[in-house]
């Protein structure tokens, strides 16, 4: 076993914080941030030092703007960063693959919790399209009436079901154990 991973993520981020007054003006205002980071073998002995670190990272990106950078690049080359055909028309990963994809929509009630008088939500899913994207699995997290949901999809051409839901639940089981630690 390695002593390291290098594990590189993709995580939809809210650029509107990037401008002023702009929270209804810039549509979707959503953007990729790319994070590699090392997580040593023994990362669920010290969870929460690990993730203190890798949130700095992420902040750190945040705050240099990075996710500003794909769409610049996309429009200057008029290639996606993330999604490459190669000469034979095939899909290709890119040398630098995103091995996963994370979504935290924090508590969504408020935003999709009022659908009208004879409507009552108890319960929503969001699907996106992994096959266009060079990720293996998309996990969307996010609070609704009080209770944690998590939404994976993954990637036919990488994984077998079998694999995936592994992955599902090997998620919760880590996340049960990490919110059980001081």
């Amino acid at each position: 076993m390695q002593e390291t991973y290098r594990i590189s993520g993709h995580h939809a981020i809210d650029q509107r914080c990037y401008f002023n007054d702009v929270e209804n003006a810039y549509g979707l205002g959503m953007g990729v941030l790319d994070v590699t980071y090392d997580v040593p073998k023994d990362v669920m002995e010290n969870f929460w030092s690990h993730a203190k670190k890798y949130h700095m990272k992420f902040k750190d990106q945040q705050s240099r703007k990075t996710s500003i950078e794909h769409p610049v690049i996309e429009k200057l080359t008029g290639q996606n960063p993330f999604f490459l055909i190669d000469s034979e028309g095939l899909d290709s990963p890119p040398p630098k693959i995103g091995t996963y994809g994370t979504t935290n929509m924090r508590d969504v009630t408020k935003l999709i919790g009022k659908c009208g008088d004879n409507v009552d939500l108890i319960y929503y899913d969001r699907f996106t399209s992994v096959q266009e994207e060079c990720f293996i699995w998309l996990s969307t997290i996010q609070t609704f009436n009080g209770q944690l949901m998590h939404s994976m999809q993954y990637n036919t051409q990488y994984i077998e079901e079998s694999l995936a839901k592994k992955i599902a639940q090997s998620t919760f089981k880590i996340l049960r154990e990490v919110v059980d630690q001081p």
